[in-house]
């Protein structure tokens, strides 16, 4: 959560000191949330022109329970302390700074990548992010193969296409 003001000084770098005029972030995973609050932020600069999100989830909460659920675990009283104690040791919500909370406010085009495998940014919440997202430059690209944060791997070419296609 708290990157997201690194990807700032990442891109006033890139552009002040490397003459970057435009930028495009591309991310995965729980990189394209730290990408989502950076890209929403009042601070965010006009030259980030396009982001990409790879397997982007709707709040980590619930992307993590997927996982415990997935390695055979239910939620215990621990699962709920781990974010307590997120909270208390890192000052941040993980629940209010969720994808989900932000997406409407994105504004520059955007391109949601997810496959129809994936089992922790699932195909039904991901579309509920796409049509929250609040860009009227926006575009979903579905891989039928391909597990999370795998998708490339599995869909090279058609996954390169997409993403450059979408940046020209």
């Amino acid at each position: 959560i708290k990157e997201s003001g690194d990807i700032l000084a990442w891109m006033r770098f890139l552009h002040d000191n490397l003459n970057q005029s435009s930028i495009v972030i591309h991310s995965i995973c729980v990189g394209g949330s730290g990408v989502m609050l950076a890209a929403t932020s009042k601070e965010c600069p006009d030259y980030l022109e396009k982001v990409i999100f790879d397997g982007l989830f709707i709040n980590f909460v619930e992307s993590f329970a997927t996982h415990m659920k997935e390695q055979g675990h239910g939620k215990s009283p621990i699962f709920w302390m781990v974010w307590f104690w997120f909270r208390v040791k890192s000052g941040v919500s993980v629940t209010k700074s969720a994808p989900i909370k932000y997406v409407d406010k994105l504004r520059i085009p955007v391109l949601f990548l997810y496959g129809r495998e994936d089992k922790f940014s699932l195909p039904e919440k991901s579309q509920i992010l796409y049509d929250k997202c609040g860009s009227q430059y926006k575009q979903i690209k579905w891989f039928e193969h391909g597990a999370h944060s795998r998708l490339r791997l599995v869909n090279t070419k058609e996954y390169d296409t997409a993403v450059s296609q979408f940046v020209k």
